[in-house]
Order: structure tokens, then C-alpha cells, then sequence
């Protein structure tokens, strides 16, 4: 802990450190302007690195703009892929004029990705987990409601 007596005697070491390395501070804008050099890739100049980006001349973050294209590219692929879940968020929309049209959409493009079996690898998860479900454990007390639950027949892709 610094104290005001401490202090001047902290600041002292750490600027004996600092000359014994070598090393002098430099300021926030000198440390953008000129890159650190990593002592692995001494022998490369500055951008010749694969592993170094650009240096935004116009005051754009170029991280931002891929970050933005993998979010909206995930996104779509789960809203194409995931027909289930958007099947499921429809269902648990509010009762309006629009709906029903939602549900049917949902309904519709859900039915479609079971048919060309993009639902497979749920419907095998559920499966196997209502299988898993219906064992009788050791030690475990399953009532007749609990088994009798887990192995009806759910067909609309629906968790039963």
C-alpha cells in the first residue's frame, strides 16, 4: 500500500527499473503512432506480419466491420437452420393481426426443413434423451407418470 511517505520512494525504484532495462516511457499517442516490436518478428517490417492489420487511415475500425459480417451471417444461418426454435418463438408471440401468418410461416418453413431432414440431428438429441429419460437408474425412484410422459410420441418436433 502507498502511503504519502512511500510514494516518492515507489516512484524512485520503478524509474531505477526503468533505467536499468533501458527502457524509457513513452506516451499514449507515440505507443499508436509506432507499433511495439515483438522480439519474433524482429526481422519483419511493420505490416509485412500476417499476423498484423491494417492501419485505419480514416479513423475506421476495421475489426468492426467483421465482427458486424460474422454476427449477421451467423444469425441468418441459425434462422435458416434452426427451424425449430423459430417455430417455437412464433408460438410464444402475442395474439395480433399478424400472428398467425407468423405461426404459419414458421409452421410452414419448419415442415420443410424436416422434410429434407435438417431436423435430424434434434430430433436424434431428443430421442436419445427421452430414451436416457425412461431408463430405470439405480437409486433413482421414477413414478409411472414420469415414464409414461417420456415415451409419448411428440411427431411435431415439439418438446414433450
Amino acid at each position: 500500500m502507498t502511503t504519502a511517505l512511500t510514494a516518492p520512494l515507489a516512484e524512485t525504484a520503478e524509474r531505477t527499473a526503468i533505467a536499468q532495462a533501458g527502457v524509457e516511457p513513452v506516451s499514449a499517442k507515440a505507443a499508436i503512432k509506432a507499433p511495439a516490436t515483438d522480439a519474433h518478428v524482429d526481422d519483419l517490417p511493420w505490416g509485412e506480419s500476417p499476423a498484423d492489420l491494417p492501419l485505419p487511415e480514416t479513423g475506421e475500425q476495421p475489426g468492426l466491420g467483421w465482427m458486424a459480417q460474422v454476427l449477421v451471417l451467423t444469425s441468418v444461418l441459425l434462422v435458416l437452420l434452426n427451424s425449430f426454435a423459430v417455430d417455437k418463438w412464433a408460438r410464444s408471440l402475442p395474439v395480433n393481426a399478424y400472428s398467425g401468418r407468423i405461426i404459419d410461416a414458421a409452421d410452414a418453413w419448419h415442415g420443410a426443413m424436416d422434410r429434407i431432414h435438417f431436423n435430424w440431428p434434434l430430433e436424434t438429441g431428443r430421442t436419445g434423451w427421452h430414451w436416457l429419460k425412461a431408463q430405470n437408474w439405480p437409486g433413482a425412484a421414477v413414478t409411472e407418470e414420469d415414464s409414461a410422459s417420456s415415451m409419448q410420441p411428440t411427431g411435431s418436433g415439439e418438446p414433450g
